[in-house]
């Protein structure tokens, strides 16, 4: 159950090895799964929920920066024009998490727990609904993670490269966890997030079918499978 989630993300880091290139995955997956499971790392602390989830989170996090370094060695065409993070006296949002180098990544995760951090240790305390606002964000936050992707495609044009193993995990988690939601009678919100989660994979699956068999910026027609 702990590595369950990051059976898709195995698929997709040999497909990144074995094209060679990263244009096909997005690395804002990476950056949404990042920032929801520290959030829901440091919302244990308060809640003291599951540890197996805990540990969930705890690897996934580490899977993402796997992935992000099989991106920086096999980079995007964006990510081989955009330079490191503080490499200039500006700042650019366009350059925002498609940087080279994996130190770049690493320095705002780490800048970003930093500051989570602190503010846990002082808020926790003082506010219980602090514990819940933290929660509620990385569920938001989560529940964004196919838009990304499929943007990514649209811009691609094409489906290649995407990995239909991982498509497979947004299915199997997002269906579980919205179905766990309605049994548990959870809140309205928490339905809503799954079942929009649950949308952004149906609309994955129609790029899919749609793209099948057309023809790549080469000429090459190419399979999603």
């Amino acid at each position: 159950m702990v590595f369950g989630p990051v059976i898709g993300y195995v698929d997709q880091y040999r497909m990144i090895r074995q094209e060679r290139s990263s244009e096909a995955f997005s690395k804002r997956i990476s950056l949404i799964l990042m920032i929801s499971n520290i959030l829901r790392v440091f919302y244990w602390f308060g809640a003291r929920f599951d540890t197996v989830l805990l540990f969930q989170s705890l690897v996934m996090v580490l899977a993402q920066f796997i992935m992000l370094d099989v991106c920086c060695r096999y980079p995007s065409n964006s990510q081989k024009r955009s330079a490191p993070l503080f490499s200039s006296n500006r700042f650019s949002w366009n350059e925002f998490w498609d940087w080279p180098d994996l130190k770049s990544y690493a320095t705002f995760i780490v800048m970003f727990v930093g500051v989570v951090g602190l503010s846990s240790g002082v808020l926790m305390f003082l506010s219980p609904l602090f514990v819940e606002v933290v929660g509620f964000a990385a569920l938001m936050i989560e529940a964004t993670l196919g838009l990304p992707q499929l943007i990514q495609n649209y811009q691609n044009g094409n489906t290649e490269g995407f990995s239909m193993v991982l498509l497979g995990t947004f299915f199997l988690g997002d269906a579980f966890k919205t179905i766990t939601f309605i049994v548990r009678h959870n809140p309205i919100p928490f339905i809503a997030c799954g079942t929009f989660q649950l949308m952004v994979d149906f609309a994955l699956l129609y790029q899919v079918l749609t793209y099948s068999g057309k023809k790549n910026k080469s000429g090459q027609a190419h399979m999603p499978f």
